[in-house]
């Protein structure tokens, strides 16, 4: 499909602009979010980094992008797709369960993090 479609360009708006009346209207029935959702929110920054990592590699090593190549088709890119999200959801609900539990130890693992990440770069 061409980008300069203009056509195509305002039916992808229309169906955000749906969706996000559709998200609007149940804000109005929703009183609690569910913690799946809480902790995504909350760690969004570390999902971020976790998935570029994940997906692109990073001087620690490669990732899927080099593992696999950068062509799949639709149902294997869809099946990584789901899985790398599977993957974050259950890394952001870990992380969160642990600073739950353990509130005093969250700074030191934040640093020994930082640490181990920064270490072969200085190295």
């Amino acid at each position: 499909i061409p980008e300069d479609n203009t056509d195509f360009v305002f039916l992808r708006l229309g169906i955000v602009l749906l969706l996000l009346a559709a998200l609007t209207l149940a804000t109005g029935y929703v009183t609690r979010l569910p913690r799946a959702i809480t902790a995504i929110g909350q760690h969004s920054l570390l999902i971020y980094f976790a998935h570029l990592v994940l997906v692109y590699g990073s001087i620690w090593g490669p990732g899927l992008r080099d593992a696999i190549g950068a062509k799949l088709d639709p149902m294997a890119t869809f099946a990584i797709i789901v899985a790398v999200e599977f993957l974050m959801v259950f890394m952001a609900l870990g992380w969160d369960s642990y600073v739950r539990r353990y509130p005093h130890l969250r700074a030191p693992t934040k640093w020994a993090f930082a640490v181990t990440l920064a270490l072969p770069l200085v190295i």
